[in-house]
């Protein structure tokens, strides 16, 4: 995987290479790393948001599911922050589908 990135106000990039192999794979999405999992619940619900073109049969409540198995440690909040984004989203979709 390649990433490549500026430092604000700078005008060179930085590149990060680092090779991925089946070394780095998770047995099952259940054991791959608790950030991971949680990274794959906000994209999951970004894709959401966008339409669902990717995001297959993924809901609002697979998304809850996820992110709240593994929300962690959660020092400033921000995964229960985002936990309460997608109930928010989940119910204004609901009024949304009423009002139709």
């Amino acid at each position: 995987m390649k990433i490549r990135y500026k430092l604000p106000k700078s005008s060179t990039s930085r590149l990060i290479a680092t090779p991925i192999d089946r070394r780095n794979e998770a047995a099952s999405f259940a054991s791959a790393p608790q950030d991971a999992r949680f990274a794959a619940a906000v994209a999951g619900f970004a894709e959401m948001l966008r339409g669902g073109k990717y995001s297959g049969s993924m809901s609002f409540d697979d998304v809850l599911r996820i992110a709240n198995a593994s929300k962690g440690r959660d020092e400033f909040g921000y995964r229960s922050e985002f936990v309460q984004m997608v109930r928010s989203a989940k119910a204004a979709r609901t009024l949304a589908k009423l009002d139709e």
